[in-house]
């Protein structure tokens, strides 16, 4: 008697969804703290979520190399969290290198990321080619040459948990942190200006088969570097210069910096 094969169950199915979502999600981040070819941010953030279906790095600064080695305890992430939390706001210069599995070179941008408290968040691509990212009332806005995107956040999670991992980190907000990753500090130097190094790693299982780590380093409440490490191999090193964490945005800026390019 000849056996049929049977197709995948619908668990089998809804796993497999889950996962290309997750991956999707990694890339939509991935092009907002770090960058992407601006050309092809569009087709493959829309490919994926058509088909119902990137990652987080790590932080560094020069002149780390005293850094005290820190207890995985609450008192210092606390202490970093505050210091996040005090900022009127932050402006900075970046440059960004990803490292891709498929490529022999790495794609290089640069740029700059603006941020006012508790959730307004907006990265400029300036070179090779412009592009803009926004986060604005729940929303997550893409513009890359005459390519437009939306995303409404309250009905993507999976985008959502991405999106709110450097806003979450920028706004000092280590509760809500605490729900989605497993943080730890990897040094900690208690001074006002002092050293310290993150690690975030993604409590949810599904996660873990796609982002490896998110790891920050920096200063006082001056970030450094970003690295985002995924499953696969692929790296992304961003870098951070003429960095302002007190920038205050006056009402006229608001407007201007944290907005989209209309041509």
């Amino acid at each position: 008697m000849k056996q049929t094969q049977s197709g995948p169950t619908i668990a089998q199915k809804a796993k497999g969804q889950t996962f290309r979502r997750v991956r999707a999600a990694i890339v939509l981040v991935t092009s907002l703290v770090s960058t992407a070819i601006p050309a092809t941010i569009g087709s493959t953030i829309v490919a994926a979520l058509i088909a119902g279906t990137g990652a987080f790095t790590v932080l560094c600064v020069s002149g780390t190399q005293n850094i005290a080695r820190a207890d995985a305890t609450a008192e210092p992430l606390e202490v970093l969290a505050a210091r996040f939390a005090a900022m009127p706001g932050l402006s900075a210069h970046f440059r960004e290198e990803k490292h891709l599995a498929l490529l022999m070179a790495p794609l290089k941008s640069e740029g700059t990321l603006y941020f006012s408290p508790p959730g307004l968040l907006v990265r400029h691509v300036e070179s090779p080619i412009s592009s803009s990212v926004l986060i604005r009332e729940g929303r997550l806005s893409i513009v890359s040459g005459r390519s437009k995107m939306n995303i409404d956040l309250e009905t993507n999670p999976a985008v959502r948990v991405f999106v709110d991992s450097l806003r979450l980190v920028l706004a000092g907000d280590l509760p809500a942190l605490r729900i989605l990753y497993r943080v730890e500090m990897l040094a900690f130097d208690p001074a006002d200006q002092g050293a310290w190094a993150l690690s975030l790693k993604p409590l949810d299982p599904a996660l873990e088969k796609v982002l490896k780590v998110i790891e920050l380093r920096g200063s006082g409440n001056r970030l450094g570097e970003l690295r985002v490490q995924e499953v696969n191999g692929d790296l992304s090193i961003t870098q951070f210069s003429d960095v302002n964490s007190q920038r205050l945005f006056r009402a006229e800026e608001l407007d201007s910096l944290f907005a989209l390019p209309t041509s």
